[in-house]
């Protein structure tokens, strides 16, 4: 994940698209990784992303789900994945 920073605005003012995605995949491993570790699961954020850069991040959760590594609990905002 280091990689050079991304300035948050354009010279011209507005705001850089590419900044935000940026941001949006840090934060998306870190929660993914969080989440996993407070189920119990010991991962790191290097594996999750290297668990997410071989697949969209739904079918990577969806793979821990299929071979009955996690459980979810919870739906939509308030979802979170426990240890089977």
């Amino acid at each position: 994940m280091a990689k050079k920073s991304t300035k948050k605005f354009l010279p011209d003012g507005t705001m850089n698209q590419k900044f935000w995605e940026e941001l949006k995949y840090k934060t998306l491993i870190q929660s993914t990784a969080s989440s996993l570790r407070l189920s119990g699961i010991n991962i790191t954020e290097k594996e999750v992303e290297q668990i997410i850069n071989r697949s969209a991040s739904n079918q990577a959760l969806d793979k821990l789900l299929r071979l009955k590594k996690i459980e979810r609990l919870g739906l939509g905002r308030s979802t979170r994945y426990r240890k089977i």
